[in-house]
């Protein structure tokens, strides 16, 4: 049985391991603490109509709701406390007033029941806001999508219990006794959570420190409203049910208390009424994360207004018990299997610094606030209207709710943009500035326009002679390469589209007229642009994609999403493989090679899909590695076209490579799962060369027997010399059981132990390493003088320098050691400066990889990484100091 609750329910309930002991905390207090409650409801709203009467509910909900502003004020003047505390020294307290409210009742007081049944009003207030606090500090966004329909089924399921039990209990111990049970239950629940908080929850809550403050001016209030469509959708879903259900609660009662004639009878009917539909809101619940999925959260938004006004309407045309019972079903099933999660989900997707207000605000102020102006409103009308009679305004008030709803439909995406957006840097303004800027780079050493006025008319010479253009594509000046190309911007002569697409992977300022000139293609070669993509190196699939973005047709290429998606899962098919074997050097750098190419892969496919919203790709690509990636990926959802949003959000969605896999399954057509042999051979006939490359060196450390020499055979011949290299390794080690390592794999490999090159992917270190060159000096040898002409960067790859001021002199001094992955001449890389330091060598001998700073430069250029890696530890030696 322990082992059926360990592992069976939380894989069919879709929890993932490192969830499964905060959700199965967090879900047992939902369980006790609306099972106990839902005793206590029971009892109070019976024995209140009973003793008081129906008629004196809108005076309760009307004096609820400003002791309830109250309270929630005094716990904003306390200064934010903790939320796990504040609960359970709330339910704490709840349990010594009902515990003396028992005594009142025992004694025949009348005075228990308005209080009691102001305590009742206040726990859903408190909890509404606090318990579901708690939830949101333990699961994100897209974690709240998959549990908090389990949490609310939790509470559906407690509430279910105890409105079956308190009947019976009633009976049994006497029809007071729920009273006694919910003050001992509450003391016991409180002091539970106490106890076990801290193990799951820290004390300041997750999100503390990036909280605004809870109190705002009026105009504040008014201005966020404006600003963020989901606050705005999430006020007028505190506001609008909250005017709405008092006044339902109201008809409800008088229905009900016209139907049964005494408090047992009441208490019985609705102990059961209410088990029964919390029991099918139960069963139901576990569909409900189907349905999200299905319609998504802006649509299903809808359903809770559109019941509303569904139930005023029937209650207009005949006030009698069945309406209002389905009316109460209805009500109670939408809240908590729709509309309590769906709220809880959109907190999440609040900006950051406003989660805790905006809760406060919507659950304290905007809740209490229309509870108090409907029951005020009730108490004044009472004699004017009837209860039958609020029907018409309920079905008023609801067609309001469902213009909020749709105008919330609409500015769904922006409003996800805004939290991703709230902390952003603006790129695309910073990049305009720049190349507006009087400093900025310049193509020659000519003044800026007259560059430019060279350019241009050259250009409009090439542009009317599209056969000199075509043949100036392959200048060996890069300037003229890129006037050429840029000739055709405005000309989409059909000779010309293969020749651009050619120049994609050109120098950056070759490419950049490239993808502009393409541009104007799109419209009339889309169909070949698309064939264009599926097979393309990476740099020209980003340069098609930049070209389809630039125009004016921003089509999605549905068949290479398909395309890039499919080689996506295949590649998690082979990582999953390779994951199996016992670790070694060529199965690591191939893992890691497949990993970097399905998160080139993924970026290729944002970008394709969010062709028709093209500002949102770089905004997600940066949140996805966020304290936002929940909001990024529901913000993907809401962007992509539906037919291609299930492959790619469960590539980004954070659950195991397995079960990407498995459910990567239904969606296309995956290969078997493979042995190692296969997956190498496999790999053997990849297009790209680094993969062709890696397979050979798994097959040579991994031989075994002559499986791999067909495939071997074929390498050896390779146009790739990185490629050849690794397959002659690999032939040495089947024919003669050993060989040195390929020189390049070596290489490789080096490079990687130099936080230089951290992040860069295994293709660019390739191409990195056919710049580097191998050298060794002895103990004392003095690397780089202070005063030295430096030209390359040196790469420490074993052994240890000193460096010195003065080295050799009285006054010397050492500065510091540096050890393998330390860099030598970084310093005078971007100054042109003789060095100011003296780079001694201390070890018995030292490895180096030398690169020449012109190809450095060019590296730089190519692989921006390496230039954040150099700041960094520019940054790290500053604080040093």
């Amino acid at each position: 049985m322990n082992r059926t609750v360990r592992h069976f329910f939380p894989k069919m309930l879709r929890i993932r391991e490192r969830e499964r002991r905060p959700f199965f905390w967090m879900l047992s207090f939902f369980i006790l603490i609306f099972l106990f409650m839902a005793i206590f409801r029971t009892y109070v709203d019976a024995a209140f109509v009973e003793h008081s009467g129906p008629q004196r509910i809108p005076l309760m909900l009307l004096i609820n709701g400003v002791i309830t502003i109250a309270v929630f004020w005094f716990i904003g003047f306390l200064g934010k406390p903790p939320d796990c505390p504040l609960v359970a020294w709330f339910m704490i307290g709840s349990a010594l007033l009902t515990g003396a409210m028992f005594g009142l009742v025992l004694r025949g007081s009348g005075l228990a029941y308005p209080i009691l049944y102001q305590l009742l009003n206040l726990q859903d207030s408190f909890f509404l806001v606090y318990l579901w606090s708690i939830a949101g500090t333990l699961f994100d966004v897209r974690q709240g999508e998959r549990l908090f329909p389990l949490l609310m089924a939790g509470q559906v399921l407690g509430t279910a219990v105890g409105s079956f039990l308190v009947a019976p209990l009633a009976g049994l111990a006497g029809p007071d006794s729920p009273l006694a049970i919910a003050a001992v239950a509450y003391a016991c629940i409180g002091a539970g959570l106490l106890i076990t908080a801290s193990a799951f929850v820290p004390r300041t809550g997750r999100r503390t420190a990036l909280d605004d403050e809870t109190n705002k001016r009026p105009a504040e209030i008014l201005s966020l409203l404006r600003k963020y469509p989901i606050i705005r959708y999430l006020t007028a879903n505190a506001f609008y049910p909250s005017i709405l259900l008092p006044v339902f609660t109201y008809q409800f009662f008088v229905i009900a208390h016209a139907a049964f004639g005494s408090q047992q009878a009441l208490l019985t009917f609705l102990g059961v009424f209410r088990g029964a539909t919390t029991l099918v809101t139960f069963v139901l619940l576990f569909a409900v994360g189907r349905f999200y999925a299905k319609v998504g959260l802006a649509r299903a938004a809808f359903v809770h207004p559109l019941n509303f006004a569904v139930v005023f309407a029937g209650l207009a045309a005949s006030f009698g018990i069945f309406v209002a019972a389905y009316g109460q079903f209805s009500v109670i099933f939408i809240q908590r299997a729709i509309a309590g999660p769906i709220n809880k989900i959109l907190f999440d997707a609040v900006p950051r610094r406003l989660i805790k207000w905006s809760r406060v605000f919507t659950g304290g102020t905007v809740v209490n606030g229309a509870v108090i102006l409907s029951a005020l409103a009730m108490v004044l009308l009472q004699k004017v209207l009837s209860a039958h009679d609020l029907a018409y305004v309920g079905v008023v008030f609801a067609l309001f709710w469902i213009y909020e709803t749709n105008r919330f439909r609409k500015r769904f995406t922006t409003g996800l943009r805004q939290v991703l957006t709230d902390r952003a840097i603006d790129y695309e303004g910073r990049e305009a500035e720049s190349a507006a800027a009087p400093g900025a780079p310049r193509t020659d050493g000519r003044p800026e326009s007259a560059a430019r006025e060279s350019a241009l008319l050259l250009r409009d010479e090439l542009a009317a002679d599209p056969e000199k253009a075509l043949a100036l594509l392959d200048d060996p000046d890069a300037r003229i390469r890129a006037q050429a190309a840029g000739s055709f911007a405005g000309n989409p002569d059909a000779r010309g589209l293969n020749p651009l697409i050619d120049r994609l992977d050109d120098l950056d300022i070759v490419r950049r007229a490239a993808v502009e000139a393409l541009a104007g293609y799109v419209d009339r070669f889309q169909p070949f642009l698309e064939v264009a993509l599926l097979d393309a190196p990476a740099l020209v699939q980003q340069g098609i994609l930049e070209a389809m973005g630039l125009s004016g047709n921003k089509c999605v290429p549905l068949a290479f999403v398909r395309h890039e998606t499919a080689k996506a899962y295949q590649r998690l098919q082979i990582i999953a493989c390779l994951e199996a074997e016992p670790s070694c050097m060529s199965l690591d750098m191939l893992k890691d090679h497949l990993r970097q190419d399905n998160d080139e892969s993924l970026r290729l496919i944002l970008h394709a899909a969010t062709l028709q919203h093209l500002g949102d790709t770089r905004l997600i690509l940066e949140s996805l590695h966020t304290g936002e990636a929940a909001v990024a990926i529901e913000l993907l959802e809401n962007t992509l076209p539906l037919e291609i949003a299930r492959l790619v959000l469960l590539l980004l969605d954070d659950v195991p490579v397995t079960e990407k896999i498995e459910r990567g399954k239904s969606y296309i057509v995956l290969r078997e799962p493979m042995g190692l042999s296969h997956v190498a051979s496999f790999l053997g006939t990849s297009p790209d060369p680094t993969t062709r490359m890696l397979a050979a060196f798994v097959i040579g450390e991994r031989a075994a027997d002559d499986v791999g020499l067909p495939t071997v055979q074929r390498l050896v011949d390779d146009a790739s010399e990185h490629v050849r290299e690794a397959a002659a390794y690999a032939m040495r080690r089947i024919t003669q059981g050993d060989a040195f390592l390929p020189e390049t794999v070596f290489d490789i490999n080096a490079l990687t132990k130099s936080t230089l090159f951290d992040g860069v992917s295994i293709r660019a270190m390739e191409a990195i390493a056919s710049t580097v060159q191998q050298k060794f000096y002895r103990a004392g040898s003095v690397i780089v003088g202070e005063g030295d002409e430096v030209h390359s960067l040196y790469c420490i790859i074993s052994g240890t320098v000193d460096v010195f001021r003065h080295y050799g002199k009285p006054d010397q001094m050492m500065l510091r050691t540096l050890a393998g992955g330390a860099v030598i001449g970084e310093m005078p890389l971007f100054t042109s400066h003789a060095s100011q330091e003296a780079f001694v060598v201390t070890s018995e001998f030292i490895e180096l990889y030398a690169i020449d700073f012109d190809d450095m430069r060019h590296i730089m250029t190519v692989y921006p990484q390496v230039v954040s890696n150099m700041a960094a530890a520019f940054a790290l030696r500053l604080e040093d100091r």
